[in-house]
């Protein structure tokens, strides 16, 4: 898609204004381009720049949640419990490094975040 856009003579994302000042051709690279980009440009209100912005949030929800419906799964599923099952097996990976390893028990900064009370909770349902 980002491809098509700039040969298009589209293709650069919106920036902060001051990266946008300082890296002036930023917006088209690939490393700012969005991970779910919006299936149509539209115009920046701010600048009057054709633009693909992302996908809006609920327009990705109701795909995830067609895709549950699609395989079968009965539960309620949202882009917010699919955040939290990913960092519940970050959690869950760390801890087995640790065992082996003989680590401290809370990965780096966690501490700092409240996330091991979290993740450590739900991590002895999913085991």
């Amino acid at each position: 898609m980002h491809e098509r856009d700039r040969k298009d003579g589209y293709g650069e994302v919106w920036l902060p204004h001051a990266l946008a000042r300082k890296y002036r051709r930023a917006g088209y690279q690939w490393g700012w381009q969005f991970v779910f980009p919006s299936a149509n440009r539209s115009v920046d209100p701010e600048s009057g720049v054709v633009r693909r912005h992302h996908l809006h949030p609920d327009t990705l929800g109701g795909a995830v949640k067609r895709a549950a419906r699609a395989a079968g799964i009965d539960k309620p599923v949202s882009c917010h419990a699919l955040r939290h099952s990913f960092a519940t097996h970050l959690y869950a990976r760390h801890e087995q490094r640790r065992t082996r390893r003989e680590e401290p028990a809370r990965p780096a900064g966690a501490a700092a975040r409240g996330l091991p009370g979290l993740y450590s909770q739900r991590l002895t349902f999913a085991l």
